[in-house]
């Protein structure tokens, strides 16, 4: 077996958890897991926590346990007020420019 050239950070663990990774990476990143339990424990963690919220944001026939669908929800309704303010960042500056093309038109 190969030494690993590229060292693996914790964006590739990350990507990992993710399923972003492509096959060679996967292996590479758990060759390095099952030499760090450490890490590897983390990892598996974080795992058992996206497929809960996955299983969360499935729907109401899903299992799924009560403090992760709170989480869930909680996260989406985080998500939906970030999208509405952007939304409304971007109304104001608009309104921004046009006050100003408005200032600038009247000045001159």
């Amino acid at each position: 077996m190969t030494a690993i050239v590229d060292p693996v950070t914790d964006a590739d663990l990350d990507a990992y958890v993710d399923d972003q990774l492509d096959v060679a990476r996967r292996i590479e990143v758990e060759a390095f897991l099952s030499a760090r339990p450490e890490v590897a424990a983390r990892v598996m963690s974080d795992l058992r926590t996206r497929d809960e919220l996955r299983v969360a944001l499935a729907g109401p026939g899903a299992m799924a346990r009560t403090a992760t669908t709170d989480a869930a929800r909680r996260l989406e309704r985080v998500l939906a007020r970030d999208r509405a303010f952007s939304v409304l960042q971007r109304a104001a500056a608009a309104a921004v420019l046009v006050a100003a093309g408005w200032l600038a038109n009247g000045v001159f």
